[in-house]
């Protein structure tokens, strides 16, 4: 009787299974890719972040594949992106702590231990950035930096590296030399040997400038940031160099290969290998729109827009641009819909 109930279990257990498996696979998503919060380059692919899902847009046959909530996604407030090159997995982080990890084949693993973190409100569990080195994954928080190993795919330590080992707020993390480093807009800047196996301990962390930092990044042999004072600053290791006074804080801080990369929202700008402003972008009058976020390599300009997805201009013609958007609903909170012959109609808004 007892092994007649069990063959009478694993017969429902596969029959549930196959049946979520279709009931998704019978979905489809309409999702609004106009607002771009982060983008990330692979190899011959960018990925965009709207805001709550994801599409790539393949550079050499300009195909898109959407990524949402069919696909595996948690659906929530997206933060920051990352491809890592050395596994081919799409990371995406949330606002609430959550990381979704989408493998080369499209499967969708969800880590959960950053927004289960007991004792540490919500508002401080935010995925600010990723930064991939040696295997290791940088993942810069509302509350510290967590370490996720690559090859491993789980997580490892967390920092809290506030003064006598609060919480810190961290928007990014970059290693340079023998440092990794990390910007605070509370705690400032502050760095650590890469090898020191006692990271964990804030007593082996030190405060380089105490003053407020936005971003870092490591770019042509040195390390850069931006301060909370608007200011641009260049580091050899050594000391600093004031590179240039910006108009407001930037909405993106972002490095590749060959190019430095601003957005101040109503303009980018771009610096090349020498330190040296070579390209600032405006207006580009096809698609007046905000620059949510902005990145460039090999010449290419990616644009995440407000309310125009995402936008492709170049180094050499910086006023015209390819826009790809998926489609897709203007927006994400729909409030009413109404079904007729071939149409379905979608109404925004709320109660007041």
């Amino acid at each position: 009787m007892i092994k007649k109930n069990l063959y009478l279990f694993i017969l429902l257990l596969n029959s549930c299974c196959a049946f979520a498996q279709e009931y998704s696979e019978a979905w489809t998503a309409y999702f609004s890719y106009n607002r771009i919060t982060a983008l990330a380059e692979a190899d011959t692919q960018i990925y965009a972040a709207a805001q709550n899902s994801v599409f790539s847009y393949d550079l050499q046959t300009n195909e898109t594949r959407l990524f949402s909530t069919v696909q595996g996604l948690a659906g929530e407030a997206i933060s920051a992106i990352h491809y890592s090159d050395a596994t081919g997995i799409l990371f995406v982080g949330y606002a609430s702590g959550l990381i979704d990890v989408v493998q080369p084949d499209a499967t969708v693993t969800t880590l959960v231990a950053i927004r289960d973190k007991p004792a540490i409100l919500p508002s401080e569990k935010s995925i600010n950035s990723f930064d991939e080195q040696d295997n290791t994954l940088y993942i810069a928080t509302g509350f510290g930096i967590s370490l996720f190993d690559l090859s491993r795919l789980e997580f490892d330590d967390s920092y809290f590296i506030g003064n006598n080992g609060a919480r810190l707020n961290i928007k990014q993390t970059a290693i340079f030399g023998d440092y990794i480093y990390a910007a605070s807009p509370d705690g400032g800047l502050r760095r650590a040997l890469v090898a020191d196996d006692n990271l964990i301990d804030f007593q082996n962390w030190e405060t380089l400038d105490p003053t407020g930092w936005e971003g870092i990044q490591t770019f042509a042999d040195a390390l850069w940031g931006v301060k909370s004072d608007q200011s641009l600053q260049r580091f050899d290791g050594n000391s600093f160099t004031l590179a240039a006074n910006l108009a407001q804080l930037p909405v993106s801080f972002s490095a590749s290969e060959d190019a430095l990369t601003i957005s101040l929202g109503s303009q980018v700008l771009i610096y090349d290998l020498t330190g040296s402003l070579t390209t600032t972008i405006n207006t580009i009058a096809e698609y007046p729109d905000t620059y949510n976020v902005a990145l460039t390599s090999q010449g290419q300009i990616y644009l995440g827009t407000e309310a125009n997805g995402l936008l492709i201009s170049s180094t050499s013609n910086a006023t015209a641009a390819l826009q790809v958007l998926p489609d897709g609903p203007l927006r994400n909170d729909p409030f009413s819909i109404e079904a007729a012959p071939g149409q379905l109609w979608v109404a925004y808004g709320d109660y007041s």
